[in-house]
């Protein structure tokens, strides 16, 4: 832990602290833009869903939003934990110099992350059953 208390020492500087804002400010801001483009919305926007959800909303879109959805979304939502990771953790740690409580926001990357994944999995499900069975058939070879 002494490490880390001298890492968080060492980078939570309020110019490391602006620039973490800046950046998660500036993706929210992408967000917000995808999310008018979205006639039904972006689904990570929505505090609860479920798989049929998410399969309902997907048929909804056409096939320039689904590519507007792989490319712009899915790419901002595995940076935007990154940013706002770091902005809060040393944030906090600039407050309370407590480095248990500075890595509380890794959780939430953590969380975000299996999120992310989750919608990863349902999105391209066909294309990752066609890859089990691929290979599952070579492992018997």
């Amino acid at each position: 832990m002494i490490k880390l208390y001298t890492y968080f020492k060492r980078f939570a500087t309020a110019k490391n602290i602006i620039l973490f804002f800046i950046l998660s400010l500036l993706v929210n801001l992408q967000f917000a833009r995808y999310h008018g483009v979205l006639e039904f919305g972006i689904p990570d926007t929505h505090l609860h869903y479920t798989a049929d959800d998410f399969y309902a909303l997907m048929e909804k879109y056409t096939q320039k939003e689904i590519d507007i959805y792989n490319r712009g979304i899915l790419l901002l939502d595995f940076i935007y934990p990154i940013f706002y990771s770091l902005f809060l953790a040393l944030f906090i740690f600039r407050l309370s110099h407590k480095t248990h409580l500075s890595l509380l926001p890794f959780g939430v990357l953590i969380f975000d992350y299996l999120e992310n994944l989750s919608v990863l999995t349902a999105r391209f499900k066909s294309q990752m059953q066609l890859l089990s069975l691929l290979i599952i058939g070579f492992l018997q070879i």
